[in-house]
């Protein structure tokens, strides 16, 4: 009966560890492209900016409402980019911790 109990064991705490490995490394998938899209998001608000500046579309209503759309993207990625530094600063303190 101890023998049948101590198998057990040892099989679902394999099964545990199998399934966090597998959790973990999606979890660094994540952050990886997590990170991709913010750098893009940057890339993106910079060309934004620097398109928001010109003269060339005053006027065009079309352009004018894609501009807004775009700002609002922007800052919307921003709040989740704020998250996400937020979560990592937890991180850090509680490694130094």
């Amino acid at each position: 009966m101890m023998i049948l109990i101590l198998t057990l064991s040892v099989a679902l705490n394999a099964l545990l560890i199998w399934y966090t490995s597998k959790i973990v490394s999606k979890l660094i998938y994540v952050q990886e492209n997590t990170e991709t899209i913010l750098s893009i998001n940057k890339t993106f608000e910079e060309h934004l900016g620097e398109v928001n500046q010109m003269e060339m579309y005053f006027g065009d209503q079309t352009l004018v409402k894609l501009l807004e759309h775009s700002k609002f993207v922007v800052e919307q990625i921003g709040i989740y980019e704020e998250i996400f530094e937020e979560i990592e600063r937890d991180e850090v303190e509680e490694e130094n911790q």
